[in-house]
């Protein structure tokens, strides 16, 4: 399989990552677990700059050094912007979640258990207002919310 027989550096690295085995395999999972250690642990501004050194590092001309770097170039550019939602280890010290599971879920409960009971229909803009009261409510800022509205 031409994904998993490209060799990279590894930069001291075990792994050189999906960079060399495609995305989408199994050798590039440990790559991509050891760069949410490394951004949970050291926080995303070391981490972003660890990326753009590993940019840096595989600067030949092969084919496979260019895909390298632009793939690379692509995980920047979508990290970069968001990088105020990447403080994944100050939010676990809280004990807020980091994944989109549990807010996906929560959203699932509260808005299907509201919007979708039989033959119910809803224009967009008012499923979304009552979407809004429902968050408020299964939040615990229905109290909260009204202050601020009567004031």
């Amino acid at each position: 399989d031409r994904r998993t027989s490209g060799t990279a550096p590894t930069n001291g690295r075990t792994n050189p990552g999906p960079f060399s085995f495609g995305v989408r395999c199994a050798e590039a999972r440990p790559w991509a677990e050891q760069r949410l250690l490394e951004l949970i642990e050291q926080g995303p501004i070391h981490f972003l700059t660890a990326l753009e050194k590993e940019k840096e590092e595989r600067r030949g001309r092969s084919r496979a050094a260019r895909q390298q770097r632009a793939a690379l170039d692509r995980l920047l550019a979508y990290q970069r912007p968001n990088v105020h939602g990447l403080w994944y280890g100050a939010r676990l010290a809280q004990g807020l979640p980091i994944g989109s599971g549990l807010i996906e879920g929560a959203c699932k409960t509260i808005v299907d258990r509201r919007l979708k009971p039989n033959s119910a229909r809803w224009l967009p803009a008012r499923a979304e207002q009552v979407a809004a009261l429902c968050c408020l409510l299964y939040g615990e800022q229905w109290d909260d919310f009204w202050k601020t509205q009567a004031a």
